[in-house]
């Protein structure tokens, strides 16, 4: 089964992989979003009642789950914040260069990081657990810092696709067209996969082939 929004793909089985992942990884930032809305209706509603509770800490946790873990589903779809005044005016093989060098220190940044937050959500949970003080009492800290820290190991996939696309020729998932775009050809319209054919076509330097010639007649 294809993952969601799966591309043209040069290495498919690693690619379903990672963006099922990358998937599921979002799934669960929208979850975090909506307990977050939850928290703050539930705050009001005891308020109201004459019971507040504090929900700072339990927000903050679910606002580092909801933007980490969104990380990598955003950057296959291509709906993060992106400039491209610069590559926009380079040539495919400059583009690469490029492509390369940035998902290569992405890769050694977000493999450094994922170590390092590993590293001290172990120190914040052994033999100490780490707490922090709300508005009943101590509240547990120690488990958003795993939760951080899982939430970039789908974000570290995505940036090691990216490399191997780049280093093979592919642009990255945020620089290719999305699935649901459709194309204008001289023969008429391309939707979905064919329209992701004649992107990859058009990418490596070959033209679309063109109309078969009816028979006994010219090629349109």
């Amino acid at each position: 089964m294809s993952a969601p929004s799966l591309r043209e793909d040069p290495i498919p089985v690693i690619e379903n992989a990672v963006v099922w992942t990358a998937a599921v990884s979002a799934i669960i930032a929208t979850g975090a979003t909506l307990g977050i809305v939850i928290a703050f209706v539930s705050s009001v509603i005891a308020r109201w009642l004459g019971s507040p509770f504090d929900v700072t800490n339990l927000v903050s946790g679910l606002l580092v789950t909801a933007t980490f873990a969104g990380m990598a589903w955003t950057t296959i779809r291509g709906e993060q914040v992106s400039v491209q005044v610069v590559t926009e005016r380079l040539s495919s093989k400059a583009n690469r260069v490029l492509d390369i060098i940035i998902w290569t220190l992405a890769t050694v940044y977000l493999g450094w990081l994922m170590q390092a937050a590993f590293d001290r959500a172990a120190a914040r949970t052994w033999p100490v657990p780490e707490t922090v003080i709300d508005g009943v009492g101590l509240a547990p800290l120690w488990p958003w810092r795993w939760v951080f820290a899982v939430a970039l190991i789908p974000f570290l996939l995505v940036a090691i696709v990216n490399l191997l696309r780049a280093l093979i020729g592919r642009r990255p998932y945020d620089d290719v067209m999305e699935f649901d775009q459709t194309v204008d050809v001289s023969s008429g319209i391309l939707e979905d996969r064919e329209a992701l054919q004649a992107a990859s076509l058009a990418e490596q330097g070959h033209s679309a082939p063109e109309d078969s010639a009816p028979e006994g007649g010219e090629r349109r």
